[in-house]
C-alpha cells in the first residue's frame, strides 16, 4: 500500500473499517452493520468484484464503480446460527496500488468486540493488599488494568 499526499493519481479505494464485529445475535436473527467504500482518487474507481467469504454474511447494496470523490455505503447482514461465524469481505478494483482491499467479518465470536460493553468479571489482587476487583463496582471510570508476571 502507497500512501500518497495532495492529488492522487488514478483511482483510490477507502472503505469506511478493516473490521466489522456483529454484536452477540440469536441464532435465527439477522443484524445489519454498513460499509463505506470511497474513492479518493482523481480517476475512476472500476469495482470489478465484491463478495463474501462466508455464507453468513450477505451483502445489500450493489456498486459498480465510483468517480472521483464519490462514496456509497453498502449494508453487509449478519445471519446468525447456533456457531460463531468468521470471513472477509473482498473487494476487487483498478486501484494500482490497492487492487483488493479486505474487510474481516466477524458474527457471534466468542469474548467481547470493540466498542461493546465489557462483560463484568471479578479477578483477585495481591498488590497492597488482598482483595477482589470487580468491573461493575467502577461504572462510568476510565479502568486500566495492567498483568505482569514478576518471572
Amino acid at each position: 500500500q502507497v500512501f500518497e499526499y495532495g492529488t492522487i493519481l488514478g483511482p483510490d479505494i477507502d472503505i469506511s473499517s478493516w473490521e466489522l464485529n456483529y454484536d452477540y445475535t440469536a441464532p435465527g436473527l439477522d443484524d445489519i452493520l454498513e460499509l463505506g467504500i470511497a474513492n479518493n482518487g482523481s480517476s475512476y474507481l472500476d469495482i470489478s468484484s465484491i463478495y463474501t467469504t462466508n455464507s453468513s454474511f450477505d451483502i445489500y447494496g450493489s456498486v459498480d464503480g465510483l468517480s472521483p470523490g464519490e462514496s456509497v455505503s453498502l449494508d453487509v447482514v449478519y445471519s446468525a446460527t447456533s456457531s460463531n461465524a468468521s470471513g472477509s469481505l473482498r473487494i476487487f478494483s483498478n486501484d494500482l496500488d490497492e487492487p483488493e482491499v479486505v474487510c474481516e467479518t466477524n458474527g457471534n465470536i466468542d469474548g467481547a468486540n470493540v466498542g461493546s460493553h465489557a462483560p463484568d468479571f471479578t479477578l483477585s489482587y495481591l498488590v497492597n493488599g488482598f482483595g477482589d476487583f470487580t468491573l461493575s463496582d467502577h461504572l462510568g471510570r476510565v479502568i486500566v488494568l495492567a498483568f505482569f508476571s514478576p518471572m
